[in-house]
């Protein structure tokens, strides 16, 4: 029986071929003895066979008493080229002294960038910052287990930021910044009014200033003047201040389907490593090639540079992880519950400031071509009123002409 192929390798065998002698008794013995014996072959005088190194002893001792001549073929695994490394010390110490300087240039940081903000003064100043702080190229990685001291030292040194986080992933750290809002200093001065920007039924007014033109109850459309800017005759005028909330309605029209395909990660995955030069690369680990029957790919590449020259030699992971899709039935029950949760999530996102959801009615449900389709019907509170230049009764006018 063939033993496995990692056995093989790193056990290591050893390819014969036996002549002369009792080949016939070496090979019964071998049989009652339980040695492995594989690739067998005999071709007239000769016996070609292999076995593990360390059975071969045994092997040796079989071929002593039968008298039979051993000749050496093929030499394989991890011993004989353990052998052969220490024939060879120099190309020993070179491939130590790399994989050390790659230990070495894994453990710093050897980029350091900033998102968020778009002003590239401000991304210099925030770069400058972090260097003065100890985040800058070549900095060593195990400093960063713990960013929070980094990212509070950096607000302090940044008045201008609102927040700073900080990632680092592999060699690479990412200055992630939000840039502080000026508040906005104008008032307004110009005389305006607030109309209606849809139609609805008025439920509160909220007059600072200026007068009220509805009441609580009222139909109002589009364009209707709800707080005029005008006070008394439009004598004087001034900019209209205040809300009016009102009951508006939405008509939503929405399907779901009852059938949705998902794909989803067993847990299993492969990781391979690879050496890279240039778009030149070698796989250094990870020789599996497992049968998925969908897979999803991810690769993670390390950035090594030296000052602001990037290194042609690099390191890369790459994780194959297997995908299986399957079918997700949804009851008519459920697809309502999602109907009207979209619709929420519809209604609140329309222009207008803040709504309350005062009631959804659901009509019209209909199941077709494995999809819900529904007419769901939306009641909310919300401000209504938009600016709009003051608006004065036709033959009102601050003039008193010419001639006056």
């Amino acid at each position: 029986m063939r033993p496995p192929h990692w056995a093989i390798r790193w056990v290591g065998s050893l390819r014969m071929d036996w002549h002369r002698g009792d080949i016939e008794g070496v090979l019964q013995d071998c049989y009652r003895h339980g040695i492995s014996l594989y690739r067998l072959q005999v071709r007239g005088s000769h016996c070609q066979v292999e076995t593990l190194l360390t059975d071969f002893p045994k092997v040796y001792s079989l071929c002593r008493v039968h008298g039979v001549k051993i000749h050496f073929i093929e030499k394989y695994g991890f011993p004989f080229w353990l052998r052969w490394l220490r024939k060879r010390p120099s190309f020993l110490l070179g491939f130590g002294m790399f994989a050390l300087l790659l230990l070495v240039l894994q453990s710093m940081i050897w980029q350091v960038s900033v998102s968020g903000v778009q002003n590239e003064d401000l991304k210099l100043a925030i770069v400058q910052a972090a260097q003065e702080t100890g985040l800058y190229p070549g900095a060593p990685r195990s400093r960063f287990a713990n960013v929070d001291w980094l990212q509070t030292a950096l607000l302090k040194k940044m008045p201008r930021l609102l927040w700073v986080g900080i990632t680092v992933d592999g060699s690479t750290a990412n200055v992630e910044a939000i840039e502080k809002i000026p508040p906005s200093l104008s008032v307004q001065t110009t005389p305006r009014d607030i109309v209606a920007a849809k139609p609805a039924v008025v439920a509160k007014v909220f007059a600072i200033r200026g007068t009220a033109k509805v009441f609580p109850g009222q139909i109002v459309h589009p364009g209707q003047v709800l707080i005029s800017g005008a006070l008394a005759n439009g004598d004087q005028q001034v900019p209209a201040t205040g809300k009016v909330l009102a009951e508006v309605w939405y008509t939503s029209r929405v399907e779901v389907p009852l059938h949705v395909p998902l794909t989803g990660l067993t847990g299993q995955s492969v990781v391979r490593d690879y050496l890279k030069v240039g778009n030149w690369r070698v796989r250094l680990w990870g020789f599996a090639q497992p049968r998925y029957a969908g897979e999803l790919t991810r690769e993670q590449q390390s950035s090594w540079q030296i000052g602001h020259w990037q290194l042609p030699l690099q390191w890369e992971q790459v994780r194959v992880y297997e995908v299986q899709s399957s079918t997700f039935a949804r009851s008519e029950q459920i697809a309502r519950v999602m109907a009207l949760q979209l619709v929420t999530q519809d209604v609140l996102s329309q222009p207008g400031g803040e709504k309350e959801i005062l009631g959804q009615s659901v009509l019209q449900p209909t199941i077709a071509h494995g999809k819900l389709y529904v007419t769901v019907l939306t009641r909310t509170e919300e401000n209504i009123g938009a600016y709009a230049p003051i608006h004065l009764p036709q033959g009102k006018n601050s003039d008193n002409g010419p001639g006056a």
